[in-house]
Formats: C-alpha cells, structure tokens, sequence
C-alpha cells in the first residue's frame, strides 16, 4: 500500500562538515563586524543564504515523496528478512537524493528518485516472536543538497504483517510415522507425480504448470490437472506429533514438518486447538497451515 510521507516528528541533526561551514560562516561574521570591510559582509551573506538555501530545497526534496512497503511472502520469526521498499517521486521537476532509511540499527539508502519516477531498496527487518506484528516506525532523512544538515522525521508504517513460527529442529525419530497420523495409501488420492486424476477448478496459489488448456479452450473455464499422490499417504500433524516441551518449540517443529511435507510433494494437514485444516497440496494450503500455527493460542 502507497503512503505519503507524513513525519510523525521532524528531526535535523547538523553534519561534521555543517559545523564546519557554521563555525566558518561565524569567523567571517566577526571579521566583517571588526573591519567594516563590505568585501566581507557581502561573503557573509552568501554564505547565510546558501544555508537558507539548503533548507528550502531539503524541504523541498522531501515533500510529496510516497512510500510503498512490499513485505515477503512468507515471513519466519528469528531470521531476517529484506522487506521491499519503493519511494514514489511524483513531482515533474525536483529529484530526490541521498534518501535514507532506517529502523533498530539497520539502513537502506537510494542515492537517487528522478522526477516522476521510482526508486527502490530493501530494508532488512526481523522478529523474534511469531503472530501478527506492527511493522512500527523508520527514520527517513537526507543530507540533500549540501549534506550540511541532516533533514527529515520519523514515519509510521501504517501495516501489520503475519509471521509465521521458527522453523526449529526435529529429533529423528518424530520425522517417520510418529510424526503424526498416516491416513490411507496414496494410490488413490490426489498428489503429485502419480497417474492422471482429472481435474478441479483453479484456486489462488495454484502452479500455472498444472492449467488445463484444454479445458480452458472447451468450457472456457479455467482448471488445473490432479494427479494420483506418488508418494507417502497423506499426514495429518498434531501438537501431540512433536516431543517439545513447551508450545512454542512444538509450534516451531511442526512448522518444520509442514515445510518438509510441502518439500516432498507429501498430502499434510493439521488437527489443532479450535482449528482442523484436511490434507492437502499447494502453496495455499502450505500458507494456511502456516497461518494456522503463526495464531495458534492455547
């Protein structure tokens, strides 16, 4: 979602090289006042309206600029992660340069947004604790145009964004069978790699791969191909699946199971507290497991 650059509060912090150019400006202000010499005066007043200068056209710089945050896919609690960053420009004359961006010790900086264009980086974010999460707040500021001062405010990030559980390690012996319920053989349910099936309507998170054309091209509706499951029969994964200790560490090993389950090709569902999800295949299911364990509240 695209949002204006609202600063929530406007920092400046002046630069080693802005105190320079202050302590300079001050030397020749005192020189001029002691010596009446206009020669100086008039150095003076260049060098104090190249400072207001640079204030209007920082501002300036900064004003009408947008920002679009494009989180990951799938988001994992305790690694970091790049979240997409895109900075709109939408004046047709004034570029933006030098813009940077930060948030808990981590930057990202664009050197340059040209007129009536775009610009994007990737800002490296991470979360410890899996579940719905307020991305918070970043710090954009530029030293544009003279890098004197350091210009700019603090914005909120108006989003929240679903982290799914750490993936933590399984012992060996809940990775087979004991790793939950093995429902029937494979032979005859959908899968992938086995015979032929038939086919189902298209459902969002589905491999263009698996487009039945033909279908397409005599009902004029699109469909995807099932195949017989060529492969284990179908697992279905409970918190009794998994020897952690705590919740948190189950959670995290069977978000470990799921992802190995989806890896393989293998039917896998779950049975949890308030929530039951059949097995199935495909990167929505995948993610709705996922999102089932990242809310899971017992």
């Amino acid at each position: 979602m695209q949002r204006a650059l609202t600063f929530r509060r406007i920092r400046v912090r002046i630069t080693a090289s802005g105190w320079l150019y202050i302590a300079l400006t001050l030397v020749l202000g005192a020189a001029a006042v002691n010596t009446a010499n206009n020669l100086l005066y008039l150095v003076v007043s260049g060098l104090l309206a190249l400072m207001a200068l640079s204030g209007v056209v920082a501002y300036r710089a900064l004003h009408s600029l947008s920002l679009e945050l494009l989180p990951p896919r799938e988001w994992f609690a305790g690694q970091e992660t790049p979240v997409r960053l895109v900075v709109h420009n939408p004046r047709r004359v004034l570029p933006t340069y030098l813009l940077r961006i930060a948030r808990e010790g981590e930057e990202a900086l664009i050197t340059e947004i040209a007129p009536g264009s775009s610009a994007q980086t990737t800002l490296p974010m991470t979360f410890a604790r899996r579940g719905e999460h307020d991305l918070g707040e970043v710090l954009v500021t530029s030293v544009f145009p003279f890098a004197f001062f350091q210009r700019g405010g603090i914005v909120r990030l108006e989003r929240k964004v679903l982290v799914y559980p750490r993936p933590l390690p399984v012992p060996p012996e809940a990775m087979g069978p004991p790793a939950g319920y093995e429902m029937g053989r494979g032979s005859a349910r959908a899968g992938v790699g086995g015979d032929f099936r038939g086919t189902r309507p298209y459902q969002p998170g589905d491999s263009l791969s698996r487009i039945s054309w033909k279908t397409w091209g005599r009902l004029g509706q699109i469909a995807v191909k099932q195949f017989e499951e060529d492969g284990g029969p179908p697992l279905l994964l409970t918190l009794e699946s998994v020897p952690g200790p705590s919740l948190e560490e189950r959670v995290g090993q069977l978000t470990t199971l799921v992802l190995k389950a989806d890896k393989d090709g293998r039917s896998c569902g779950l049975h949890l507290p308030g929530v039951q999800i059949e097995p199935a295949l495909g990167i929505a299911h995948r993610e709705r497991q996922l999102r089932a364990l990242a809310l899971l509240r017992t």
